[in-house]
This record gives C-alpha cells, sequence and structure tokens, in this order.
C-alpha cells in the first residue's frame, strides 16, 4: 500500500494538532467518493491532497501550495490538440468536476468547523414531529469495513414522536436494529426536501432484560 507509519507524539503540536486536522479533512474527502467497501481510498488519496493543497487557508488567506512555491497549481484537463479520444476526454471532463466538487467540500469543512467552535453559544434546535433529522452516528457501527471512513451522521429520518425536548423518537430503518430514541445532541435537522435513507444497516447489538433495580437515587 506504499504507507509509511508515523504515530503521533504526545503533547507535540506539530502532530497532534496540524496533523491530526488534516487527517480529519482527507478522512472527511475519502468519505465523499470511496466505495461502499471502502476499499479504493488510494486511487482518491492524489484528488484529496490536491483538492487541499488548492485551496485557500483561512488563517493564511492563501492555498499550501501558493506559500510553498508562490503560485496554485494548475492541472490542464483540456486537449491542447484535436485528437479523437472520447474516453480520454470524459475522464478529464470527470476529473474537473471532482476538482471543483472538492474544492466545495473544503468550504464546506471550513463552514463546519467554524459551526462546531461556536456550537456553545448556539442554542439547540427547535424539531418537532414530521421533522427530517440525521443521527451523529456515535456508537452506532455499520457493516462498512472502516470506522474512520463511515459516515459521520446518518439518514435523513423522520421524528417519529417528540417525547420532550431534549429526546425524540425517530422512524428507523429495518436494517438498524438499535433503539429508536435519542437525545438531541445526536441529533442535526435536515433540509427538508432531502430523501428518507432506507437502506442502512448496522452490526447487531445485544439487548438484555432487567431483572431488578437495586438502588436508585
Amino acid at each position: 500500500m506504499k504507507i509509511k507509519q508515523s504515530l503521533s507524539t504526545a503533547f507535540h503540536p506539530q502532530s497532534d494538532g496540524q496533523t491530526e486536522i488534516l487527517n480529519q479533512i482527507l478522512e472527511q474527502y475519502l468519505r465523499s467518493y470511496v466505495n461502499y467497501q471502502q476499499n479504493d481510498w488510494v486511487e482518491w488519496l492524489p484528488l484529496a491532497q490536491w483538492a487541499y493543497n488548492s485551496s485557500e487557508i483561512d488563517n493564511m488567506k492563501m492555498s499550501p501550495f501558493r506559500a510553498n512555491y508562490g503560485f496554485d497549481p494548475i492541472i490542464e484537463t483540456h486537449a491542447t490538440q484535436n485528437v479523437n479520444a472520447p474516453a480520454a476526454t470524459a475522464h478529464a471532463a470527470t476529473i474537473t468536476e471532482i476538482q471543483k466538487h472538492l474544492q466545495l467540500e473544503w468550504i464546506f469543512l471550513q463552514n463546519r468547523m467554524k459551526h462546531y467552535a461556536d456550537r456553545k453559544r448556539l442554542p439547540a434546535p427547535i424539531l418537532e414531529e414530521g421533522h427530517k433529522v440525521y443521527l451523529i452516528r456515535k456508537n452506532i457501527k455499520t457493516k462498512r469495513p472502516s470506522d474512520k471512513l463511515d459516515w459521520k451522521k446518518i439518514g435523513p429520518f423522520l421524528i417519529k414522536r417528540k417525547i420532550s425536548n431534549t429526546n425524540y423518537e425517530l422512524s428507523l430503518p429495518d436494517g438498524m436494529r438499535i433503539h429508536p430514541i435519542f437525545h438531541i445532541s445526536l441529533l442535526e435537522k435536515a433540509p427538508d426536501e432531502s430523501t428518507i435513507a432506507t437502506n442502512i444497516t448496522t452490526e447487531d447489538t445485544n439487548e438484555y432484560e432487567v431483572e431488578r433495580i437495586l438502588k436508585a437515587r
């Protein structure tokens, strides 16, 4: 796989800070494009790296590539001469679209980082029965091989019942064998026009019957 292992060092800012953030960004890129089996991530890594290096970093006001070399990278996807190669032309067009999408993903990621930094100052979302929400995939294991490249949130799902201002029951697909009631901290409102997810399968979870309550407080 041509992978060189480089473990992070505790309390070392160059690895714990910059490298960990970069890894999270690349994981987000790969999540958008890898197949369900997640066995083609190496093929997408060069484009993900290009998208990051050619995108403007907010605190630098320039791309990492420009900071190193003084100019932004240019990948030529147009034929320089009239060549009858439909497959190559179609492939170049696909590469161009992917590059554009990856740069949009980077902008989205920057906005998400700011959103999470400001979360403590934001009021809790107002959710009602019938709303569509994403479910943060915390402690939920799907049947995809790699947890790192799996979706960070799944759905959207319909809110079936509002139990309180902080707890909601969701309408989940049959393949998700988990308890359907979730705290609001695990929910994120989805756009009204989004399509309800119906084909998500999770790993089986064990359920236990309570024999008796020993103590209460």
